[in-house]
């Protein structure tokens, strides 16, 4: 399985960077929006871990434009977990179109389960669907 973990500050980069190796997942890391967009054009992923404060583009923005873009067979749908330090925008995150938000700090473990989860919904829709 492999990831794209969204994160502009250092130290959270580490955390998850961390988190996401010791539970066995390979994953880039993009640390803005741009670089986001860029991965995104390049590659598939099984999951997004998404930081909404990013230094240019909003997550918000860039899950509506993920969303978008599955809709109209762009993009592979993967699961979207916002992982940010402002629960008052846990709404707006669930408005754009992300599957779970979870508010930092958070644990190795919440992550791992929220990840394990949502890439199993999603292999789970993909066979219904097949």
């Amino acid at each position: 399985m492999r990831g794209l973990l969204v994160e502009d500050e250092k130290v959270l980069q580490k955390i998850h960077s961390f988190y996401l190796e010791s539970l066995g997942y390979s994953f880039d890391l993009a640390k803005n929006g741009k670089e986001t967009l860029n991965y995104l054009n390049k590659s598939n992923y099984d999951f997004m871990l998404l930081d909404n404060g990013l230094p240019d583009i909003q997550g918000i923005e860039i899950c509506k434009k993920i969303r978008k873009n599955q809709k109209t067979g762009k993009q592979s749908s993967f699961p979207i977990i916002f992982v940010t330090a402002n629960s008052s925008f846990r709404q707006d995150c669930l408005d754009a179109g992300c599957d779970d938000f979870v508010v930092k700090p958070t644990s190795q473990e919440t992550l791992g389960q929220l990840i394990k989860y949502w890439i199993h919904q999603y292999q789970q829709k993909t066979i219904n669907n097949s």
